[in-house]
């Protein structure tokens, strides 16, 4: 039986599912159904105790073997020089199921977007030690500029997942986020050089939690002030019709998803309709 939700003025809604095994659609509906529409209505969801805390100490001891080594001229830069984002392949322990069948966190996924679901990309985004506050933004340009308000009333058609690979407070950073900005965004305009975070939550969650928020929510990182690095894996989940063309372009070798070969060979076909628009690369 999940935990009861703790929302309190002016906090990321979330839920402490700390000693749940599973949600289920049908046992759990009542819970699926406040947490949908509490994103829906914030735009914002914190779920605390969905990884093992070992399972996330093994994906950042392979973030810093692997991919913190490498050229950042190589890594797409999304801060003024003190952020780096990098697609990550998936293989070992990248393609742990929990990152891509999780029974917790998945099916709030589903209900969200209502059974529609695929993964768009997976990744890391590190900020450097004394990196500064990164510009407000939200994840993807309107769609259909051309309507007026439009944006405001979809539903949510993708939403980012992140994943912290350390545990986040006052010092390392975290992200700010502006609550209900993806139907008003006035309510984070005019925020973009200020290092008060007028009208944000700071949500601050450990190893082994995450935060999702939707594609058109706003959203900066914070300062960190520490000495090493803030890594968070990201995943982007969408409607199987949606495309991110704005964050990655393929055509300049910027793929969101890369899958190796031992992955698909091992994985079910089920699993694998998760990924339509992966690239796939031989094993190493």
């Amino acid at each position: 039986m999940t935990k009861k939700s703790e929302i309190h003025g002016g906090a990321c809604p979330h839920y402490d599912l700390n000693g749940v095994s599973c949600l289920q659609p049908t046992h759990d509906r009542e819970t699926l159904d406040a947490m949908r529409l509490a994103f829906h209505r914030q735009g914002a969801l914190s779920l605390k105790g969905v990884f093992p805390r070992d399972l996330i100490q093994r994906l950042k001891a392979a973030y810093f073997d692997e991919y913190a080594v490498i050229d950042k001229s190589t890594r797409s830069d999304v801060g003024d020089g003190d952020r780096y984002m990098c697609a990550v392949e998936i293989r070992t322990p990248f393609d742990h199921a929990l990152l891509y069948d999780s029974p917790l966190l998945f099916p709030v996924l589903r209900s969200i977007l209502h059974n529609q679901v695929i993964i768009q990309s997976f990744g890391i985004v590190s900020s450097m030690p004394g990196s500064r506050q990164q510009q407000t933004h939200m994840d993807h340009p309107d769609l259909f500029k051309e309507l007026s308000g439009f944006n405001k009333v979809l539903p949510c058609y993708a939403l980012t997942v992140a994943i912290p690979l350390i545990d986040l407070d006052e010092q390392t950073g975290t992200t700010a986020i502006w609550l209900e900005s993806h139907r008003d965004p006035n309510l984070a305009l005019g925020q973009e050089s200020s290092n008060h975070y007028e009208g944000a939550i700071l949500p601050y969650p450990q190893a082994g939690d995450c935060v999702l928020w939707d594609y058109r929510t706003f959203h900066s990182g914070t300062e960190n002030k520490t000495s090493r690095e803030r890594p968070l894996l990201y995943l982007t989940i969408s409607r199987p019709w949606f495309d991110d063309t704005a964050n990655f372009q393929k055509l300049k070798g910027r793929f969101p998803l890369i899958l190796s070969q031992g992955f698909i060979d091992a994985t079910e076909e089920k699993y694998l309709a998760l990924f339509p628009r992966a690239k796939i690369v031989g094993d190493r």
